[in-house]
């Protein structure tokens, strides 16, 4: 049983970071919109459920996506929009990845 709770917690992260992608790459400009913001929110709720650390980058993810998606907020951080996109884009997806990486090599102990 234990097996399996580990294959379906590491197919709900990989669910979750093509969603996460998903979002990213429909909505990539930093305007306005609580459609991607909201989006990102119920996947780091979902994500949580599943394996709490990968749920707290993708709450990261959620936190930068408000300040991405924001009234001009990303203007006021270092970088600005480039940096947030691809600190949700990159940095924070790949924590969430290695996550998936370490059930899977559970899986295969």
């Amino acid at each position: 049983m234990q097996h399996e709770a580990l294959i379906d917690r590491s197919r709900a992260i990989l669910q979750a970071i093509n969603d996460i992608e998903r979002v990213l790459d429909e909505n990539p400009i930093a305007e306005p919109n609580k459609v991607a913001v909201t989006t990102l929110q119920e996947i780091a709720n979902r994500l949580s459920r599943q394996h709490k650390p990968a749920g707290d980058h993708a709450r990261q993810i959620h936190r930068l996506g408000t300040l991405f998606y924001g009234e001009r907020r990303h203007q006021q951080r270092g970088g600005g929009a480039a940096a947030l996109y691809a600190a949700m884009r990159v940095a924070l997806l790949d924590q969430i990845l290695l996550a998936a990486k370490d059930l899977s090599a559970r899986e295969e102990a």
